[in-house]
């Protein structure tokens, strides 16, 4: 990482955090204590828990995530790819990107993939960069074909992940296209929430089945704590103190 990557990545992170803390606090002091239990319906988490970000709409997305099961079938996808007429002995060729430590085992899980793409008739060359560089290619949209990013949602609505990530316009998107516009687009204004998530469900059921995106796991974060205290995780990983009370 060069100086100026430095002082770019370090300039995000701490306008992000900044941003965040300040958004936080407003949307704490708005919950008073005779409206924490409030539930809009029964799938909604309390006021209290969406005020402290352990939302957690995005996880009725997709069939596959919902049952915890995702096809694995080598064969359906070497014939996909001989239709574009690319075999094993013939493979298609491009770079993945991937950063190396920024989360834990990222390199290893491209270099699993890798491996598995190559039996089927992908040959993926490993790129290895700093994730300040992601950011930069990402904004002048030069990212290689393939890029792994791990994508965080503290409010756990579908806005701040599918929204930012696949939305042509924000500056966090990485895919600019006509389609996912169009679908993404009206849900910036949707007021009526059954359709708002109905229409996010719909775009990120639309992404997975054109492979624009493809889900590898969810992160977790271990938690050690003492006994006497009650300590409730929140979904990004973030550890709060608001989280943490006597038992």
């Amino acid at each position: 990482m060069d100086a100026a990557q430095a002082k770019f990545l370090v300039n995000t992170l701490a306008g992000s955090l900044e941003n965040e803390f300040k958004s936080t606090c407003k949307v704490l002091a708005a919950v008073k204590e005779d409206n924490k239990s409030y539930k809009p319906d029964d799938k909604s988490r309390s006021a209290w828990e969406l005020a402290t970000h352990i939302a957690t709409s995005d996880v009725w997305f997709l069939d596959s995530i919902i049952q915890g099961k995702f096809n694995f079938d080598p064969e359906a996808a070497k014939q996909l790819l001989a239709a574009s007429g690319f075999s094993p002995e013939k493979p298609v060729k491009f770079t993945i990107q991937t950063t190396r430590g920024f989360k834990p085992k990222d390199y290893e899980m491209i270099q699993a993939v890798a491996g598995m793409w190559k039996k089927v008739g992908i040959e993926a060359n490993i790129e290895v960069y700093e994730i300040a560089k992601h950011f930069e290619l990402r904004m002048r949209h030069e990212l290689a074909p393939a890029a792994f990013y791990n994508w965080g949602n503290s409010i756990g609505d579908p806005s701040t992940s599918t929204g930012f990530a696949m939305f042509g316009p924000s500056p966090h998107s990485a895919w600019k296209t006509e389609d996912l516009d169009k679908l993404i687009g009206p849900l910036w204004g949707e007021k009526d929430e059954k359709k708002r998530i109905a229409g996010w469900k719909a775009a990120d059921r639309y992404i997975a089945e054109q492979g624009y995106v493809l889900p590898l796991l969810q992160y977790k974060q271990p938690v050690v704590y003492r006994k006497g205290l009650k300590f409730t995780p929140h979904t990004a990983g973030f550890i709060l103190p608001q989280a943490i009370t006597p038992g």
